[in-house]
């Protein structure tokens, strides 16, 4: 795995609120393949966060995805956690 604060300086400058076109090419073409492969897999990890909208508010769901992230990946930041809750947020969102 590539090192912890090279995920997280990819997470924070180079990835979107949503997974578009380009981002792969853009965190290869800066950190290399490997460090794509990982941010891709926490994007999609947090995206697809099981959500039950008859007992949660799309904020209350994006807090507990925080949480989520952060217990699971306890190597992210504070930044890197706040970016990938606000993937999700944005991706249920729209």
């Amino acid at each position: 795995m590539p090192a912890p604060e090279v995920i997280n300086e990819a997470l924070i400058e180079c990835l979107p609120l949503a997974w578009n076109i380009g981002v792969e090419e853009r965190i290869t073409a800066a950190y290399g393949s490997d460090v794509t492969n990982e941010v891709k897999g926490l994007y999609e990890y947090a995206v697809r966060r099981p959500v039950d909208w008859t007992r949660e508010t799309h904020d209350q769901a994006t807090a507990r995805v925080a949480t989520e992230i952060g217990d699971a990946y306890p190597f992210l930041t504070a930044e890197a956690i706040e970016k990938l809750a606000k993937c999700f947020w944005y991706v249920w969102l729209f």
